[in-house]
């Protein structure tokens, strides 16, 4: 008997960000059409189940120690879609994954990442399928390893992405601004009133759901004795960090800053804070967009976090640094100051308009 299912949403774990954005789109959908069964598989539990682990870990190693071999790689995809590492996975991985689709059957499918993108397109031409496809572009890119002919919807974070796929000959029906898509905890953000009597601002310090922080030790420790600022870092699965970051804390009595590891509360620490350091990792960006929270972006190095950096630069949604030095004095130049602070809100609120972000389950229902 045939495993059916409703909508079926492809991701993959190279980070949370692709996984966070499944789940968003997935709460989004049955929110709105709770009888629906929707399905979110990981693409290496399909084609590399054995050595799925194995594959994630090399893959945290080759970021973190090998960014130019990746950046290389990523550089060929951004103008081709069938670069070689992917053609190899559409000629070996083909049949397992035509296999899979014709077992569960869905009427939908919607892709947070590439390679699922290109396996169920070629699935579509082979199959001669008509299962419509949506695929969500996760950082702010129009890289052309997202782009394959069957294709019927395209999910984009800003107006400037979808100009450029319409250069690129995709019909503009087929493309929906609606940002990187987030969970429902951060579309519900509504603005506090402003505690013009609050003595201590609130800093948060995120390196992506990796943990993947460029600050030493030392920067904390620096932190906790800066006048009027508490701090709190959350570091990720990073367990080596939060060990570090707690042992540090307890030695040097560190007792203005909060250390915390993986949690599900991002959106209420997001929330009560005035200021944001992290990585430019397309979902933590747009956390912080739905949440009007200004940021200050850490060194990026990977290629579409260099993108989305100059994104946040482009349209002064926050600052971008490369250095410990200029990170100190970014810091103090706008933690302590309400016009720089308001000036970046304001920002971000004209960027928020923009974006279709509520409209996500609408538009793949509209699809059914």
């Amino acid at each position: 008997m045939k495993k059916q299912t409703d909508i079926l949403i492809l991701t993959a774990s190279f980070g949370l960000g692709h996984n966070s954005v499944a789940k968003a789109i997935a709460e989004q959908t049955i929110k709105l059409r709770p009888n629906l069964n929707v399905t979110t598989i990981d693409l290496l539990d399909l084609i590399f189940p054995a050595s799925k682990y194995n594959f994630y870990k090399k893959y945290d190693f080759f970021i973190k120690h090998i960014t130019p071999v990746y950046n290389f790689f990523y550089t060929i995809k951004k103008s081709n879609s069938n670069s070689l590492p992917d053609k190899f996975i559409y000629l070996t991985k083909l049949n397992q994954m035509s296999c899979f689709l014709q077992d569960i059957n869905p009427k939908l499918i919607v892709s947070t990442f590439p390679i699922c993108s290109g396996l169920v397109s070629k699935f579509k031409d082979k199959n001669n399928s008509n299962i419509p496809l949506v695929t969500c572009i996760t950082d702010v890119v129009h890289s052309m390893e997202w782009i394959h002919p069957n294709t019927d919807r395209y999910f984009v974070a800003t107006n400037s992405i979808k100009s450029i796929l319409i250069t690129k000959g995709i019909h503009k029906d087929k493309i929906k601004v609606t940002g990187v898509p987030v969970r429902h905890n951060f579309l519900e953000y509504t603005p506090h009133v402003q505690n013009n009597e609050k003595i201590c601002k609130e800093l948060l310090i995120m390196g992506g759901g990796l943990g993947n922080l460029k600050l030493d030790n030392g920067f904390f420790s620096w932190l906790n004795y800066k006048e009027g600022i508490h701090s709190t870092i959350i570091t990720g699965k990073n367990e080596s960090l939060y060990n570090s970051l707690i042992n540090e804390k307890n030695e040097k009595n560190l007792n203005n800053i909060n250390i915390v590891g993986f949690t599900n509360d991002v959106a209420d620490y997001m929330k009560n804070s005035d200021l944001l350091i992290t990585k430019a990792g397309g979902i933590s960006i747009f956390e912080a967009i739905y949440m009007e929270l200004p940021m200050i972006i850490v060194a990026p190095s990977m290629g579409q976090e260099i993108e989305n950096a100059k994104f946040i630069k482009n349209y002064s949604l926050g600052i971008v640094k490369n250095n410990m030095t200029e990170i100190k004095l970014c810091l103090d130049d706008y933690i302590y100051s309400d016009k720089r602070l308001n000036d970046i809100k304001q920002n971000i609120r004209n960027i928020k308009k923009e974006l279709k972000a509520n409209k996500v389950g609408e538009y793949i229902i509209e699809l059914l």
